[in-house]
């Protein structure tokens, strides 16, 4: 399980934040997030490109759109994978890049080596919280028909639907759920009872009056959708919450009614804009049971 390490200096405004992960995120086959125009993405894709030109297992491969790749294996299955993880790694200040490249390498032939024949089941269909704008993105490229079931969930975020496997998050198209039978809110409140049950191992780690919810490095951002999870935040906190989820695996409360807490779930939000793997640049509060923007 990946371990959220959170640690926040607001001495003269500045906020600091750190993560560290005993285990890397998902990486191949992942869902396509938008790159920081900042990272080392040339670095990157020229690597990649090297690495899967020799690679045995690979039949061919093109890439087919900034840090996105498709690949046939030689059993002829097909994956597409992005680059957002190990830019953001090769990032990252301090960032020793011989490991970074040995781990990615790792994890990708893990992906090339996993049997694509089995579908994911019904079990695996999780709920995922990502910005409006990735949802416009893949409907853009599954088309109107063939694109997934969506809500609005406040502000900028949109909730939707995925199965997970152990190396990808695949949004799953509303004709493979329409397939096994169901429709969009029997899948949904399955999806949810999956996060419930998955969440069993959820916890908070604690600074001061601010609490960031510790889950695998994938799901956090999810938490939002545990009415009895947050219920117990607010009943910890005292009072109503505000939370910020700039990232995907990354959700920070703290009493809505608290101003220096509120700003720096602010500042939170503002150093992590340009992340690829950024959800919400807003803030939100709970009220009478539904998630709202904070002004």
């Amino acid at each position: 399980m990946r371990l959220l390490s959170l640690c926040v200096s607001a001495l003269a405004g500045l906020l600091v934040i750190g993560c560290s992960s005993a285990v890397p995120p998902k990486t191949a086959g992942r869902d396509p997030l938008v790159l920081s125009k900042s990272a080392p993405v040339e670095t990157a894709e020229r690597w990649v490109t090297e690495f899967l030109a020799s690679e045995p297992g690979v039949a061919s491969f093109k890439q087919v759109g900034p840090g996105e790749y498709a690949i046939t294996t030689e059993r002829g299955d097909e994956l597409t994978f992005y680059l957002d993880n190990l830019v953001a790694r090769l990032a990252s200040a301090g960032a020793d890049r011989a490991l970074v490249f040995a781990d990615y390498e790792a994890h990708l032939r893990e992906a090339l080596a996993a049997d694509r024949a089995v579908e994911p089941g019904l079990g695996q269909l999780m709920p995922i919280v990502r910005h409006k704008d990735y949802l416009t993105g893949v409907q853009e490229l599954a088309g109107a028909d063939e694109g997934p079931w969506h809500r609005p969930l406040a502000g900028d975020a949109v909730l939707m639907l995925a199965f997970d496997s152990p190396t990808s998050i695949q949004v799953a198209p509303r004709g493979a759920l329409l397939d096994r039978g169901l429709d969009e809110d029997a899948a949904f409140a399955l999806a949810t009872e999956n996060l419930r049950r998955f969440a069993r191992d959820l916890d908070w780690e604690r600074e001061g009056g601010l609490r960031a919810a510790v889950l695998d490095g994938n799901y956090e951002s999810s938490v939002l959708l545990l009415d009895d999870a947050i219920a117990a935040l607010e009943a910890d906190l005292g009072g109503p919450v505000a939370v910020a989820v700039p990232l995907r695996d990354l959700l920070v409360a703290a009493r809505a009614d608290r101003a220096e807490d509120v700003k720096i779930l602010r500042l939170l939000i503002a150093n992590a804009a340009s992340d690829p793997y950024a959800v919400s640049d807003q803030l939100l509060v709970r009220r009478e049971g539904r998630w709202e923007v904070l002004p």
